[in-house]
């Protein structure tokens, strides 16, 4: 059994009373088990006050997380938090928890290394969940080649888990936080081993939404395309409108990419380079189709009602929501209809923490009913034990 405690402040400005407001929400001394970790979901602003530093001192326990804008739990007694601590205690689970080293090439022995030294920390026990953060979608190495990496170095178990994201949309500062510090190049993982029972939940965006200006992809170098229909891709780019004439992306873009097998997902025009190349968040391969994708509020309240009417019923001792930014950037002035909606239906009675994230991991049962760890943009995700 594991137990979820969950604080909750807006108080990000004073790092003293923040702490002080938190602890007193948690009162580990009558709530904390044998084994425990904490799961921090912070604003960027917080950054700038001393407040992960405190927390993470004033906590007898490892917090590792991320930079988001909103947070929000069963617990809020305002619509949203700008910092969420989760706290995960139990008697029988046990958590191990690591920060890598940096991720600055695009060598994914790294990324491998850190998960299979973590899990061997254990004597051969196997995890049954691993839950894994992430900056920005910036490093060399992307994110798509860090699940694989880690799933290669743990086979069998199960990843959840989202990247900082916050606004602007294409600013490079949202970090990892890690032991009361911020970092934009390296991953942090918790393993869960014991009698743990994860399910998941993936909900993307109908794909009739995104089948607009589509073209080739003449040639790409991972995830930097560089050709489109035997152009530049800087001149489609200019084309649809998503740039500016000084090569300036005002936000995130989503595309639905198709390859040669005929295999379908959501990558998200990340920046432009100096040299005209298009960076995307995903590796795409050349050959592939792509073409504008998007969604409207009403897409994002529909499939937000699709997740808690599969999990309303459900009994669960904590469950995890990640939704991506892009889900929030397109409500407008109406952002909080998604938190809101959760709330509504999800009540106060079971243990659960809501974020906006810059990308998302979870697990996707292929077309042959393998279940592989995957990078996702654009989803609604859930994984509750």
């Amino acid at each position: 059994m594991i137990r979820a405690l969950i604080a909750q402040t807006n108080e990000i400005d004073e790092a003293d009373l923040a702490v002080v407001n938190l602890l007193a929400q948690l009162e580990l001394t009558q709530n904390l088990l044998r084994y425990s970790v904490g799961m921090l979901f912070a604003h960027v602003d917080s950054l700038d006050e001393g407040l992960l530093e405190a927390l993470a001192q004033a906590l007898p326990f490892p917090v590792t997380g991320v930079s988001v804008p909103l947070s929000a739990s069963q617990t809020d007694k305002s619509e949203f938090s700008l910092l969420t601590l989760t706290v995960l205690t139990s008697n029988d689970v046990v958590f191990s928890v690591a920060l890598s080293d940096p991720l600055t090439g695009d060598d994914g022995t790294l990324a491998e290394k850190f998960a299979s030294d973590l899990a061997a920390s254990h004597g051969g026990q196997r995890p049954k969940l691993g839950i894994l953060f992430g900056p920005p979608n910036t490093t060399e190495l992307q994110a798509d080649e860090v699940i694989e990496r880690v799933s290669k170095a743990i086979p069998g178990c199960r990843f959840f888990g989202g990247l900082a994201g916050d606004y602007p949309p294409t600013d490079t500062e949202s970090p990892l936080i890690h032991g009361g510090k911020a970092y934009t190049d390296r991953y942090s993982m918790i393993l869960l081993f014991g009698l743990v029972r994860p399910k998941f939940t993936l909900i993307g965006i109908p794909e009739r939404r995104a089948l607009k200006h589509r073209a080739i992809v003449s040639k790409s170098e991972r995830n930097k395309v560089l050709e489109v229909n035997g152009m530049p891709v800087i001149e489609y780019l200019s084309r649809l409108g998503v740039i500016q004439q000084e090569r300036f992306l005002t936000m995130r873009v989503p595309f639905l990419v198709t390859d040669s097998g005929g295999k379908t997902r959501i990558v998200v025009l990340e920046s432009v380079t100096e040299d005209d190349a298009a960076m995307f968040s995903r590796i795409i391969p050349p050959n592939s189709t792509l073409g504008l994708a998007g969604c409207d509020e009403t897409d994002v309240l529909r499939t937000a009602r699709e997740l808690t009417d599969e999990i309303k019923w459900e009994s669960f001792d904590f469950c995890l929501i990640n939704c991506c930014l892009s889900r929030n950037i397109v409500l407008g002035l109406n952002y909080l209809a998604e938190f809101n909606q959760y709330k509504s239906e999800l009540g106060d009675l079971q243990p659960y923490v809501i974020c906006y994230s810059g990308g998302e991991f979870c697990p996707e049962l292929e077309d042959d009913e393998e279940t592989v760890n995957k990078f996702h943009n654009m989803v609604l995700t859930s994984c509750r034990f």
